[in-house]
Parts: C-alpha cells; sequence; structure tokens
C-alpha cells in the first residue's frame, strides 16, 4: 500500500511543506466555517542536554476561551508551528480525562485517513505531522468551548556549539501565539555530569533553582515571566569539551553510536594573532520582530562566547550622531563586554537606522586605530536593496579604505522584507548589499533571509567565522580496533569549516577503542596533518536517544535527496522502527476503545511546577496539608483538606523513599464533601513489612498539581 501510494503523497507535500511559514494556533468547527484564535492555558518545558542535541518535553494545554461558539459544540484544535532545522520528533502524547496516552506511529496515508474517520464519528484522537524540515501540524479533536485538551510533544533540536558554551534553543515563539497571554514558562532542566552551569543567554540575571521530585530525582527550575518570552530565548551550558573534543558513545544497542564535536583551534593548536573586533549595530525596529535591546542581548552573549582577552573590541550603535563605548580598543575581558554594552543600552537605542554614518564611522575608527581590525556589522536596515543606491554607497565606503578593512555582516531583518531583482537573482532586503560589501573586503555574509533563522543563529554564525578558515579540510574518524562508518553531520551549515566553529558528527562504529581523529588541512598557508587518539576513559556515556539521534539524521538525508516508491518506503521502514516523525509518517493518539494505549507510569514532569515542598501549605487559604506527629514512631496521620471539592478519580495518594520508589498506595477515604481526607500510615509497605527509618514523601497528584509531604520515620 505504500508504494502505491508515496508518489500521490509527494505532490501533497510538495504544496504542504511551506504550510508552517510562521506558528499559528487556531480553533474550528470542522464541519462549519467558525473558527477563531486558540489559546495555552499552561505550558511546561523541560530540557535534558544529550551530546549534539538537547531534548525537550513540551506540555501544552490548549482550549477556545472566548472563541465564538456554543458551550456544546465540540471543535478541532489546529496548531502549525515550526522547529529549529534538523529537529527529530520521536513522541506524542495526549490526556483523555485522567489518563495518558502513548501516540502510535503510523504511515501518513492509514493516519490521515484514521483520523479524518474518528473526526466524522466525534471521538478523541490528536494527530501530529511533519510538514518540511522546519514545519509541524498538530490537530486535536473533540474539544468543547468550556474544556482544555492537554498535549505533550517530544523532540531533539540540534544544539549550537562554540567554543566556550552549547546553546539550546527555547521555543518561546509556539508560546506567542496563544490568544491569551501565559502567566509564565516552567522550564526544567535535567543536566547530567558533564553539563554545567546553566543559564539564559538573553537573560543572564535569571537563577534556576534546585528542586526534587520524588519519582524523577533532582532537577533545576526557573519560571520564565511571559515579557521575557516575547523576543528570542536560548539557555546555555559551559562547552564539555577536552582539548577540543568532545565524544559521547552509546553501546548497548546493535550498532554502537557516536557522538562527535571537534574544534579545530584547540583539538589541532591552530591560533591565530589575536583579533580586533568592532561591532557595529544598526536597527530599524519596523524591519525586526525584536527589539534593539534584544538583539545587544544576543550580541553581547556571544561576544562572551567567542571573544577572549587576548582580543580587542568595541562598540558602536547608530543614531542621529554614532554613539561609541570607547574612543579606542577595549580588552575582550567579561567586565568590560558588560560595561561596554550597558553604556550602549544606557542611554536608549534610536528605533530607526543611519547605516551610512555608521559604517562611515567605523570605518574611520579602524583607520584611526593602525588598520588592524574586523567591522562587524549586525543589522535590519532595509534601505539599500536596490542596486544603483548599493553600488554608490559600497563605492564610497571603499574609498575610505586603504588597505581594505574586511567588513563581516549579520543581517537580522525578519519583518517587512521586499524583493529586489537584481542580474537573474532575486535578493531580499539589504542582501545585495551585505554580500556585495562582504566579498569585496574578504568578510562574511549571514542573513535571517529566505532562511527564517533565528537572530541569535545568524549572529552566532557570524561570530564563528571571525576566527579564521582552514582550507581544504579532511576529518576521518574510525577506531585503533575497527572503523566508523554512517557518518552524518549534525551541523547544518558544515560546507566550510572555521577555526574556531566545532564540527559535530553522528556516526556509527564497529570496533573497540581507543577513537581515531585524523584531521588534515591548510590554515595560513601551512598544510597540517594530525593524528588524535581518544581513550574509552574521556568518553561519555549516553542513552537510548542516540538511537533517535542517528535515525532521524539518516531519514533526513533521505527526505532532501532525490526520492523515489524505495527512498519513500525505506524512510517509512526506518520511521516507524525508530519512532523518528518523518514527511511519510505521523504520530496519532486514540483513545481506548479506538487501540489506544494508557501509559502505567509515564515519565510526566508536567505537574512538578505546583508541586508544594516540605509541608509547605498551598496558596489557598484555607487548604491544609499536615501529618501529626511527624516525626514518628509506629504511625502518623496525614491530613488534607482541599479548597474546592474535586473528584476522587483524578486524585492519587503514595508515600516514596528517598529512592523514588513507591512504598505505598492509599485508596482515598470516603469524604462528605470531596475536600477533607485522613490517611493513617504505620510505617510499613504494600507487602505488610516493616520499612526502616528514614526520610519518605507522602505525594498526592491530581488536578494538574503535585503536593508533597516530607515523614520522619524514627523506630
Amino acid at each position: 500500500m505504500v508504494r502505491k501510494l508515496a508518489f500521490a503523497a509527494l505532490l501533497v507535500l510538495a504544496f504542504s511543506g511551506t504550510a508552517s511559514a510562521w506558528d499559528y494556533l487556531y480553533v474550528q468547527d470542522p464541519r462549519g466555517w467558525e473558527s477563531g484564535n486558540g489559546t495555552i492555558e499552561e505550558a511546561v518545558l523541560s530540557v535534558r542536554p544529550e551530546g549534539l542535541y538537547a531534548e525537550y518535553g513540551l506540555y501544552l494545554t490548549l482550549s477556545a476561551r472566548d472563541v465564538t461558539f456554543y458551550n456544546t459544540d465540540t471543535v478541532e484544535a489546529v496548531f502549525y508551528f515550526d522547529l529549529p532545522a534538523g529537529s527529530i520528533v520521536h513522541d506524542s502524547w495526549l490526556w483523555i480525562g485522567d489518563e495518558i496516552i502513548q501516540a502510535k506511529l503510523m504511515d501518513i496515508w492509514s493516519a490521515s485517513q484514521l483520523y479524518e474517520d474518528i473526526v466524522r464519528r466525534r471521538r478523541d484522537p490528536s494527530i501530529l505531522y511533519k510538514r518540511s524540515d522546519t514545519s509541524y501540524e498538530l490537530r486535536i479533536f473533540p474539544m468543547h468551548k468550556n474544556e482544555s485538551r492537554k498535549v505533550k510533544i517530544t523532540y531533539l533540536a540540534p544544539a549550537q556549539w562554540s567554543a566556550r558554551s552549547v546553546v539550546n534553543p527555547i521555543p518561546a515563539s509556539l508560546l506567542r501565539v496563544s490568544y491569551h497571554p501565559l502567566q509564565n514558562l516552567p522550564l526544567l532542566l535535567w543536566p547530567s555530569g558533564e553539563w554545567r552551569n546553566p543559564g539564559l543567554v538573553e537573560f543572564p540575571g535569571v537563577r534556576f533553582t534546585t528542586r526534587q521530585d520524588p519519582k524523577f530525582g533532582d532537577f533545576l527550575q526557573a519560571d520564565i515571566p511571559w515579557e521575557d518570552l516575547q523576543g528570542s530565548l536560548n539557555l546555555s551550558w559551559n562547552a564539555p569539551f577536552r582539548n577540543g573534543v568532545y565524544l559521547n558513545r552509546y553501546a548497548q544497542g546493535a550498532e554502537p553510536i557516536y557522538q562527535l564535536a571537534f574544534l579545530p583551534s584547540q583539538a589541532l593548536n591552530l591560533a591565530e594573532a589575536a583579533r580586533k573586533v568592532l561591532i557595529c549595530f544598526d536597527h530599524s525596529m519596523y524591519n525586526s520582530s525584536l527589539s534593539g535591546g534584544e538583539v545587544l542581548r544576543i550580541i553581547r552573549a556571544a561576544a562572551h562566547a567567542h571573544l577572549t582577552p587576548a582580543d580587542s573590541f568595541n562598540v558602536f550603535c547608530a543614531g542621529l550622531t554614532v554613539r561609541q563605548a570607547s574612543g579606542e580598543w577595549l580588552p575582550a575581558d567579561s567586565a568590560s563586554i558588560e560595561a561596554a554594552f550597558n553604556e550602549m543600552t544606557s542611554g536608549g537605542l534610536t528605533p530607526y537606522s543611519n547605516l551610512p554614518s555608521l559604517l562611515a564611522a567605523g570605518i574611520g575608527f579602524i583607520k584611526t586605530q593602525g588598520y588592524d581590525g574586523n567591522l562587524f556589522l549586525v543589522s535590519s536596515s532595509d534601505q539599500f536593496g536596490d542596486y544603483q543606491a548599493a553600488n554608490s554607497l559600497i563605492s564610497d565606503l571603499t574609498d575610505l579604505m586603504d588597505p581594505v578593512i574586511p567588513v563581516h555582516v549579520a543581517d537580522v531583518q525578519n519583518q517587512n522584507q521586499q524583493y529586489f531583482y537584481v542580474g537573474d537573482r532575486y535578493f531580499l532586503g539589504n542582501e545585495y548589499f551585505y554580500e556585495n560589501l562582504a566579498r569585496l573586503t574578504g568578510g562574511n555574509e549571514e542573513s535571517i533571509g529566505w532562511s527564517g533563522a533565528a537572530a541569535s543563529d545568524v549572529i552566532l554564525s557570524v561570530f564563528q567565522k571571525l576566527g579564521g578558515f582552514v582550507g581544504s579540510f579532511d576529518l576521518h574518524t574510525s577506531l585503533a580496533g575497527g572503523f566508523c562508518y554512517g557518518r552524518f553531520s549534525a551541523d547544518l551549515d558544515a560546507s566550510s569549516v572555521y577555526l574556531n566553529r566545532p564540527i559535530l558528527q553522528v556516526g556509527k562504529y564497529n570496533g573497540v577503542f581507543p577513537f581515531e581523529i585524523e584531521a588534515s588541512g591548510v590554515f595560513q598557508s601551512a598544510v597540517f596533518s594530525e593524528e588524535i587518539s581518544v581513550p574509552e576513559a574521556d568518553t561519555h556515556a549516553a542513552d537510548t536517544t542516540a538511537e533517535e539521534i542517528w535515525a532521524g539524521n539518516y531519514i533526513r538525508s533521505l527526505e532532501s535527496g532525490p526520492l523515489s516508491n524505495d527512498v519513500v518506503d525505506e524512510i517509512v521502514r526506518v520511521s516507524l522502527a525508530e519512532r523518528v516523525l518523518s514527511l511519510y509518517s505521523s504520530f496519532i493518539c486514540l483513545e481506548p476503545g479506538m487501540g489506544g494505549q494508557p501509559m502505567t507510569d509515564p515519565w510526566d514532569e508536567s505537574p512538578l511546577p505546583g508541586a508544594v515542598e516540605d509541608g509547605d501549605e498551598t496558596a489557598e487559604d484555607d487548604s491544609l496539608f499536615q501529618a501529626f506527629p511527624n516525626p514518628f514512631n509506629t504511625e502518623t496521620v496525614v491530613s488534607i483538606r482541599l479548597k474546592r471539592s474535586v473528584d476522587l478519580k483524578s486524585l492519587s495518594f503514595r508515600v516514596y523513599n528517598v529512592l523514588g520508589q513507591t512504598v505505598k498506595e492509599f485508596e482515598a477515604p470516603p469524604s462528605s464533601d470531596g475536600r477533607n481526607f485522613r490517611f493513617t500510615w504505620n510505617g510499613r509497605d504494600e507487602a505488610g513489612l516493616d520499612v526502616p527509618s528514614g526520610t519518605y514523601l507522602f505525594v498526592m497528584t491530581g488536578a494538574g498539581k503535585r503536593q508533597v509531604l516530607k515523614l520522619a520515620l524514627l523506630r
């Protein structure tokens, strides 16, 4: 069936692949014309570093609040959203009542037919499609106007690696689709041994609090307010390089998998002279979804990540008169970087562009300082899209240079973009001007442009290229007692190699360690060839997620190449075998009566933000959650009083030990009002055996929250 339908589906996908150029959430009557913007009532995001990727668990509770339907109407929620290029979606959940249904992965033709048939019969499914490398579509049905539906999407996104940091993008744009704003986003981090010092790039002052859950163990949490979700948001960790190499391995499967990050400057001891970088910032508020302050925060974070104290820098900002952080080069240490960017933001930023004056001032500064600097322009201007104006300005600027000063450009315009046709090619905004200015001066140019990349990606990429280019580069991986195969680049722009831009590779291996890396190339006209041996003791252990990472890269390589029935068959086969979403498969959640299987012990983190620790009362004035006596010797009585009456079926009551293991489970005792409960625990487990002295946790879960009471047993 797959083979017969493959090419018919290709035509559909060719047009649907660009359906999600932006994030959008709406609710509709699938049998009528009524529709409106949907609301995200609650959201929780968990992040786990997984080598070259991070795993995200995105929990969303959706509603049709304030949309003009009748309360008796059953509507469909439709969510179009984008994820970073190269993302790998590998799970989806749907809450049906108190049960969590894990999605089945099916070929797209069977899943679509089943979903539409269920919608006609008004049952309870959700379906998740991949529409392109970055675009996805989620549908949920049914949902009443006065109800909400909860889902989870689990995906892996490639991290942005640099010499000092590993950055994970937070999907803030997905949350901004909500008709009613969220109060905040609970961000939960689950770090492992090599992942240290997490922080938010744009908001370095945000601190994470260590919390403990009886089931999941220690985690870090920060609640991100709604106003901080309005621009780009990125999570950073210290880069776990050891002499320029990071290697992890998963050896439990039939085919062991490795992930390699290789930083040429450190691993090969290829050092260049200290750099001098003049950062010139020009911002037109109507051409960017980010404020000037938000873009400056991204630039500041990139400067911290890529400049060293041996480097020098300065910052200029456009205005009626060009503002300078300093009249001379500054050392690129952390204190100087902070002081310079604080100086630029202290007096406010102009919302308009003054690009010619800014570039002329920047060139003049570098000339007076000895001509040994690079000019790095970050701009959202679009005043020089016409080739005649662009050529005239380029001529005037290059006339100011003798010798030529390298000009590097990060074009961050993502709104009000105009197209210009020059020389049998379309250019977007100032693209023609930037591209030719950079090429004529020996600089680099990156643009949000056609790709729709994040501003942080564009700025980071240009910073990495400031480190110098490595020519004729070749990297080969193997094992001393075997070989590597099935290699994929996890860097989506790996066509060129730069000194301070890590090379990211995912592959399989056969044999025994040590892991061998052979690198050759040309740097500053000198040929080099190095062999690096990595013993097993210097690697990091990975888990089964490595299999999804490799499968996702394999599927992506097939999807981006020539398509035929055989290729589509292979994509579907690997997709279903490894539970990785592809263009030709879909995650579909079914109600139990239709074949959906409720999860018996889900790894559900979403209730964690509602936890109350160490016996604290909840914020509700007349609620109660306490035990007496506590500490206790023979028995203790746990008393609970809730503010509102609840459905007993939605509550669970358990005692856990400090290892997160269930010791005792209680059924809710009869309650006349559904609010007051009393439990007596005699210090025994489910088998009736006495448990040893120690700390135990009484946990009440329900209504999307979890409350924890610490108990001390002394025998």
